[in-house]
C-alpha cells in the first residue's frame, strides 16, 4: 500500500500552530497547578515574593517550555509564509515532445521520476532500441538523465 500525501506549506504551518496553541494551554494549566500545589504545600512562604523558598523549579520547567514553544510558533509562522520553489520537472517547459517522448516521461514520473531502463521497455510495450532513441532524444533535450547502474541504466527526470 503507497501513501501519497501531498501537504502544503501553509497546511503544515497550521497543523503545527494548532498543536502549538494546544501544548501552551497544556503548559500554562500545569504551571498553574503546580504552583498552587507548591503554595499550599509549602512549609515555609515567604509573603515578600509570594512563593515557597525550599522549591523553585516551576519558573524554570515554564522557561524551558516556553522556550520550545516558541521555537515552535516561529517554524510554523516561517512555513506559512515561506513560498514553495516555483518550477518543478524541466520537462514540462519543453514543447517539441512527440507523443512517445511525452508517454515514456509520464511513465517514470509515475515512478517518482527514477525508473530503470529495462522497466520502461516492460511498461511501455516498445522495443529496447526505441526505447533506447526515446532517452537519448530526451537526454539531449535536457529532459532526462541517464546513469549507468551495473548493467542496466536509470532513467532520472531532471528537476530545476
Amino acid at each position: 500500500m503507497e501513501w501519497n500525501i501531498d501537504v502544503s506549506n501553509k497546511d503544515m504551518s497550521l497543523l503545527l500552530f494548532s498543536i502549538t496553541v494546544l501544548l501552551s494551554f497544556v503548559v500554562y494549566s500545569f504551571t498553574n497547578e503546580v504552583m498552587d500545589a507548591e503554595m499550599a504545600f509549602c512549609p515555609i512562604h515567604d509573603e515578600v515574593t509570594d512563593s515557597c523558598i525550599h522549591d523553585n523549579n516551576v519558573p524554570s520547567q515554564t522557561l524551558y517550555s516556553g522556550f520550545l514553544l516558541s521555537i515552535m510558533y516561529v517554524v510554523s509562522f516561517v512555513l506559512f509564509f515561506n513560498k514553495p520553489k516555483k518550477g518543478g520537472l524541466s520537462y514540462k517547459k519543453i514543447n517539441d515532445l512527440s507523443k512517445e517522448e511525452k508517454d515514456l516521461l509520464k511513465l517514470v514520473e509515475e515512478d517518482n521520476g527514477v525508473i530503470f531502463q529495462s522497466d520502461l521497455v516492460k511498461k511501455s510495450n516498445l522495443t529496447k532500441v526505441k526505447i533506447s532513441r526515446i532517452v537519448s532524444r530526451l537526454e539531449a533535450k535536457g529532459a532526462i538523465e541517464k546513469r549507468r547502474k551495473g548493467m542496466s541504466n536509470l532513467i532520472l527526470l531532471k528537476k530545476e
